[in-house]
This record gives C-alpha cells, structure tokens and sequence, in this order.
C-alpha cells in the first residue's frame, strides 16, 4: 500500500473518529483523544484535510439529515 504504515493508521484514526461523531453525543475533544489525538488543533487540521469539513460541521450536518429521515417518517405514516 503506497500510505505506509503511518498513513495507514491516520486513515483508521479519522475514520474511527467520524463514525464516533456520528453515533455518538461524545465530546468532539473526547472523540479526539479516543482516536489518538493529544492535540485538539491537530485532530481538527488533519480531520479537515480528510473530509473537507470540521468536525463540528460534519456533526451538525449529520444531525440535519437524521432529523429529515424523522420527518419523512412521520409524513410516510
């Protein structure tokens, strides 16, 4: 794999730390220190570079979509 071993394990780091964001109601800094992160300002650079959104904007547009998949529910029934 051309990654490496360290850019492997970056991959599983964010990647963990966006499926916590989105099952979780954990902190964002508690989600950074689970995924390996010692450094908030760091886990969000390199979270950025990744999904080209913050973790707070990837959280916030997560709730967004799982309150219309509620909504459409409703009007379904």
């Amino acid at each position: 794999n051309s990654l490496g071993f360290s850019g492997y394990l970056e991959e599983l780091r964010i990647s963990y730390a966006q499926m916590l964001l989105r099952t979780t109601d954990m902190k964002i800094a508690d989600i950074a220190k689970s995924a390996g992160y010692s450094n908030i300002r760091t886990f969000n650079r390199k979270f950025k570079e990744h999904f080209f959104q913050s973790p707070t904007e990837l959280r916030k547009e997560e709730k967004q979509e799982s309150k219309k998949k509620f909504q459409n529910i409703f009007m379904i029934l």
